[in-house]
């Protein structure tokens, strides 16, 4: 499973976003919640695990931490 243990406690600058899910994207994300429900036996909230989603795909996308890093002056 690519999407890690996910921490319920952390703390996160929030955005609002209003998103509507094809439904051939939503089968899989349920899916996918079957799976992460299977793997680590908890219950996970859909919207909980596509953020975590996001944001693991992000971390992981190295040019975008080089951009973001050299716009940032670090």
């Amino acid at each position: 499973m690519k999407l890690a243990r996910i921490s319920l406690n952390a703390k996160v600058q929030e955005g609002k976003y209003r998103l509507t899910v094809p439904p051939h994207i939503n089968e899989k994300l349920v899916s996918y919640q079957t799976l992460y429900r299977e793997v680590y036996h908890e219950d996970l909230p859909i919207e909980t695990m596509i953020l975590a989603m996001i944001e693991q795909f992000l971390e992981s996308d190295a040019e975008f931490r080089s951009w973001k890093r050299e716009r940032d002056g670090q």
